[in-house]
């Protein structure tokens, strides 16, 4: 049998020794290599060249990854969508591999077994540039869905499918709610902080409760966070958006406007206020004012301020049992609707006025 070792001039042949590289490189190509669940990978290559000495790799073993995804609905939030709502989908794709593997390319699946939000969409192309959702920065976005027009309530999970130049792929799940309630007030209530009671002067307070903290600030003053803010609030008199009775409403201070009782167009941010009594005013009368929004509470609070016109129209009212109408802010512009797009309605009353 012939030996691995063969002796010419006392040196080892050089032949056996390439002859044996060879082998141990092609058995090198067979070894399998685990990828994680959820990921693929193209198999590393490697080609020996025994006349040319080369040796050539995929160099690219790493998979993209989403570093963040989500749902920006049609009214500018995150993570809250409604049914028949529309929608994008944005994302923040990445390559770690050494060199990246170019180009990248995603899609996302929003039709997940069991948390379906568009029939269908199991593979929407996601577009590649600078896009900017809820203040963040995302590299990736979808064009405009719709949800489905009868999705029911609850959370929904998603998918974004990153891939990379090389066919290393990954897919991540993300999450959104589905929400199809409007907010509605569930208590208002007024406080004297003047000097007499049953009449309208600086001080005085009214609260409503809403029934979730998901409301939509930026429907109610462009840009506003919650914190205490100038505004103005206008009585009415003997008016018919009141059913004949006093009434108040609470109006964009900063336009400088007097704001309308209701409509579309109407300055009027919050709802009506329904006194029902006619004995609060005898004629429009307007405060300055604050309002201010607690989300953990959920409660909005009005501060009345100085009063500024018609000042001695203000009568000393006694008591009622004054109801709040939140202007619907889904159809309106201005008023409350929810971060979905809900609009507001229902109505709460105390059981007694007490300015």
């Amino acid at each position: 049998m012939r030996s691995c070792y063969q002796a010419s001039g006392g040196r080892a042949s050089p032949g056996w020794l390439l002859s044996g590289l060879v082998a141990v490189l092609t058995m090198a190509n067979v070894l399998l290599v685990g990828v994680p669940f959820g990921l693929t990978s193209a198999l590393l290559t490697d080609t020996p060249s025994v006349g040319a000495n080369a040796f050539s790799t995929r160099p690219d073993w790493e998979v993209p990854a989403t570093a963040l995804a989500k749902v920006l609905n049609g009214i500018g939030y995150g993570d809250y969508l409604r049914q028949g709502g529309t929608y994008a989908v944005c994302a923040q794709v990445t390559d770690g591999g050494n060199p990246p593997a170019t180009p990248l390319s995603a899609t996302a699946n929003l039709a997940v077994p069991n948390n379906v939000m568009t029939t269908g969409a199991t593979s929407v192309s996601l577009s590649s540039g600078s896009f900017t959702c809820e203040g963040a920065s995302y590299n990736y976005q979808s064009g405009t869905q719709t949800a489905d027009a009868a999705i029911a309530e609850g959370p929904r999970t998603f998918q974004v499918t990153a891939t990379d130049g090389a066919s290393n792929s990954a897919t991540t799940s993300w999450a959104v709610t589905i929400d199809n309630t409007g907010p509605s007030p569930l208590a208002f209530a007024t406080a004297n902080g003047g000097a007499t009671a049953g009449k309208m002067e600086s001080g005085d307070t009214f609260t409503v409760t809403m029934s979730e903290s998901t409301i939509d600030l930026n429907r109610i003053i462009a840009g506003w966070t919650g914190a205490s803010t100038a505004v103005q609030v206008k009585t009415f008199n003997n008016n018919a958006d009141f059913g004949g009775n006093d009434g108040l409403a609470v109006c964009n201070g900063g336009t400088g406007a007097q704001c309308k009782s209701t409509g579309n167009g109407s300055l009027n941010i919050l709802g009506l206020v329904n006194l029902a009594a006619t004995t609060y005013v005898t004629n429009a009368v307007t405060f300055n004012a604050t309002l201010a929004w607690n989300s953990v509470t959920r409660v909005f609070t009005v501060t009345l301020g100085t009063c500024t016109a018609q000042c001695t129209k203000v009568t000393t009212g006694g008591s009622s049992t004054a109801t709040f109408l939140p202007q619907d802010g889904a159809t309106l512009t201005g008023g409350l609707r929810d971060r979905a797009g809900n609009g507001a309605s229902g109505s709460a009353t105390e059981g007694a006025t007490h300015f």
